[in-house]
């Protein structure tokens, strides 16, 4: 418990929290980019049979 009290003072923490939250936002976009890739790939090789 003294661990994280210790943890939350230190300087960058809420500079790297910014940072973290950014990529989590980002990781929901990655996979629904991901998604879309994919249909469009099975699409077009449904097409091309």
């Amino acid at each position: 418990m003294r661990f994280a009290l210790l943890v939350s003072q230190l300087p960058h923490v809420e500079e790297a929290r910014t940072h973290y939250n950014g990529m989590l936002a980002l990781d929901g976009r990655s996979h629904t980019l991901a998604r879309i890739a994919g249909a469009i790939c099975a699409a077009l090789k449904k097409l091309a049979r």
